[in-house]
């Protein structure tokens, strides 16, 4: 229960900063890869704190094609 509940705080945490950019269509194909097991939600709010959101925004993308 500790570890879902700390993936579910991450997820939130990834969210916000996905809200509070210029991406924010695209938070529900962030929901869909954290959903399906495509992004670890804790591994991404890590990267998104050393190397920024765009670079994971790229990810997510090129997910799509």
């Amino acid at each position: 229960m500790a570890e879902q509940s700390r993936i579910t705080a991450y997820t939130h945490r990834v969210f916000l900063a996905i809200y509070d950019s210029e991406y924010e269509v695209l938070a529900w194909d962030a929901h869909d890869a954290f959903y399906y097991g495509v992004f670890d939600p804790i591994e991404v709010y890590y990267r998104i704190q050393q190397e920024g959101l765009s670079l994971f925004i790229e990810k997510l993308l090129s997910m799509k094609e």
